[in-house]
């Protein structure tokens, strides 16, 4: 994936986390959104925690975690998360329901 697209992820739940966590962890660019960019910033922490944890357990390198963690982007709007995302993935907020598409492009 070029610079100029991206994964983009819109849903900070579990999924959401785990999706973002997954392509960044691969050197992805990732724009995630959700609307409380407080929960937005934990989801974050979270992806970190995590990522300390398999770094701790052999899964993935220390020096690999800040660059992972760069490559999340957060935006304050849908609209920014997917203009020109390669890869879209959308939770839905207080659902269970989750649906993946590809924007055209």
């Amino acid at each position: 994936m070029s610079r100029t697209e991206h994964t983009a992820v819109v849903g900070a739940e579990p999924i959401g986390n785990g999706f973002a966590q997954a392509f960044a962890t691969r050197g992805h660019e990732v724009i995630f959104f959700y609307p409380d960019s407080q929960h937005l910033a934990n989801a974050v922490r979270k992806i970190k925690a995590n990522q300390r944890f398999k770094a701790e357990n052999g899964l993935v390198h220390f020096d690999d975690i800040d660059p992972t963690i760069e490559d999340i982007q957060l935006a304050n709007t849908i609209k920014k998360t997917i203009t020109g995302g390669k890869v879209c993935h959308r939770s839905r907020v207080r659902q269970s329901e989750t649906e993946y598409f590809v924007p055209e492009y």
